[in-house]
């Protein structure tokens, strides 16, 4: 089992919230990564934040600790076929977290297990 981590969950971390940081900590053994979308909402925030090197660091420092899941080609054709099925069922899917986690699941996981710096901790996970 893995963990693609939402932006809102690592802003919440960011900001101190106590029971997110205590789940960082019940899970902490689980690999865990955020999407590229997650890095770019975080970029995005902390540039046009009201400290903007403070918070771009903080998210440089988040990219060192956790992978980034990026979209592939593989990823986005996955995208397509599950989006398709769910229309055609009825259902919607409003973005492309379904196929990041399916490309976390594949690629992303093994690494994950054999990087160093995920495995010394991350930023937010100690009071």
């Amino acid at each position: 089992m893995a963990y693609l981590i939402d932006t809102d969950i690592i802003i919440y971390s960011i900001k101190g919230n106590l029971k997110v940081q205590e789940k960082f900590r019940e899970k902490e053994a689980i690999p865990k990564a955020i999407s590229i979308i997650t890095y770019g909402e975080l970029l995005y925030g902390a540039k046009k934040s009201i400290q903007p090197e403070k918070n771009a660091a903080i998210v440089y420092r988040l990219v060192e600790i956790f992978p980034i899941v990026g979209i592939t080609r593989s990823v986005i054709e996955a995208f397509a076929e599950i989006k398709r099925s769910l229309e055609i069922r009825g259902e919607r899917l409003a973005d492309l977290v379904y196929c990041l986690r399916k490309d976390f699941t594949q690629n992303v996981i093994p690494d994950l297990i054999r990087n160093p710096v995920f495995s010394a901790g991350f930023p937010f996970s100690r009071e």
